[in-house]
């Protein structure tokens, strides 16, 4: 078997995403980010309360002087906190030499970046809500984060019933033994991992599912069910059926 494939570096790296940062500060104040060196860190400035205001909805990350006035600041703050409750607000130091620049640069992609993340996790599970196909998010530590409701329908469950519990309470022991032994260290391998597996439904009776599962790169795992209507009596396919592939 070929080893798993690498793709990290056809993805774009959170240090090559473009960061806007609105910086607010005095009219002969010095950019605190002039000393930086990251390109991608696109900066422009402000000096009045109303001027931030107007650019505000166009910028990743608010940057405000430490020596802008109290009053303003204050009225600048209530007015972002209330419209953007979710954007990043970093203070600039009065002066910087180069290694501090570097250092609030780091911080602003930093706060930038775990937006973004936040913000994207929510549109996801959003969609992955709306979706007909049963999906579910297991944690490193094995337990649901997420399950959709064609997910917990397929098993006879209500969305809160499974989250926060084991994924094997949907399976038998013997079923979930083989899922552990055969399927997880593939996927903890690097590969995706589908085959037929026969569930329990909440009520006992069993139920044949066709199920993918794929790693996450925190250790979690993203876990797919297409249930095979052939009745409960069917059983799990052999080990032929199964197959792990590369992701």
């Amino acid at each position: 078997m070929p080893a798993p494939n690498d793709d990290s570096s056809h993805r774009e790296t959170a240090d090559t995403q473009s960061v806007t940062v609105l910086f607010v500060g005095g009219d002969g104040e010095t950019l605190p980010l002039e000393d930086a060196s990251d390109e991608h860190v696109d900066v422009h400035r402000e000096s009045t309360v109303a001027g931030a205001l107007r650019q505000v909805d166009e910028t990743d990350c608010l940057l405000v002087s430490t020596q802008f006035p109290a009053e303003e600041t204050d009225e600048l703050l209530e007015t972002v906190v209330a419209r953007y409750p979710d954007l990043p607000i970093v203070y600039a130091p009065a002066a910087t030499d180069g290694r501090h620049a570097r250092h609030l640069e780091h911080q602003l992609r930093r706060a930038v970046e775990h937006r973004r993340a936040a913000t994207w996790t929510e549109h996801a599970l959003t969609a992955l809500q709306t979706v007909t196909d049963a999906v579910a998010i297991v944690d490193r530590t094995g337990t649901f984060a997420f399950v959709n409701r064609a997910y917990a329908h397929q098993f006879g469950y209500r969305r809160a019933e499974l989250h926060g519990s084991s994924w094997t309470r949907i399976y038998d022991e013997d079923e979930a033994e083989r899922l552990s032994v055969t399927a997880i260290p593939a996927v903890e391998d690097g590969w995706r991992w589908s085959g037929q597996c026969t569930g329990r439904r909440r009520d006992g009776e069993t139920v044949v599912v066709r199920t993918a599962i794929v790693g996450l790169d925190d250790g979690g795992l993203v876990v797919t069910a297409d249930e095979h209507r052939h009745g409960s009596s069917e059983v799990a396919a052999p080990a032929a059926d199964e197959h792990a592939e590369e992701r």
